[in-house]
């Protein structure tokens, strides 16, 4: 997916700031990339600026308190599925599977009655406190869970059609 711009809104500048002087190794220069417009501010309020004009929205937020509680809102959640095109994707970071009754199960319960497709995997981040992290996707038309595992394996280095796959196998305890 080739790609023509990125939107980064961060309601830090510090943030910004810090990563980009001491994690060099992990933003490989996208600080300086053309392609990237940097927003300063609330990422909820900045959604509800735009309409049917984004490919995917990534959010990676803190934890649901304080500014960022309005990121897991019903609200928010209707704006990006407006921002987004047709056959856009939402992907969002929700926390811990040790938050599955409390936090994972009730977002994606708000998801699935805003958008026809939402579909729960795991990604395991050993750095974090707890391994296993829930990730969200949610579509208007494209199930996550059915995508065309051949052109996985064509475009990326990392990602592969088995870990695709391996990411939305989970416990029964887990499933949604």
């Amino acid at each position: 997916h080739p790609v023509k711009e990125v939107y980064l809104v961060d309601l830090d500048k510090k943030i910004i700031e810090i990563s980009a002087k001491y994690l060099p190794f992990v933003s490989k220069g996208a600080f300086l990339d053309k392609r990237l417009k940097l927003f300063i501010g609330d990422g909820a309020s900045f959604v509800r600026d735009y309409r049917d004009f984004f490919d995917i929205v990534i959010v990676d937020s803190n934890d649901p308190v304080g500014p960022s509680l309005a990121l897991y809102s019903t609200n928010f959640y209707k704006n990006v599925f407006r921002v987004l095109k047709k056959d856009g994707i939402m992907a969002a970071q929700i926390g811990s599977f040790l938050d599955f009754k409390n936090l994972i199960k009730p977002i994606f319960l708000k998801l699935k009655k805003i958008f026809p497709y939402v579909q729960p995997y795991k990604f395991t981040m050993p750095s974090y406190h707890c391994g296993d992290y829930c990730f969200l996707g949610a579509s208007k038309k494209i199930d996550l869970s059915r995508v065309n595992l051949k052109k996985i394996k064509k475009k990326f280095r990392y990602y592969s059609p088995e870990i695709h796959k391996q990411s939305m196998v989970l416990p029964k305890i887990w499933q949604l």
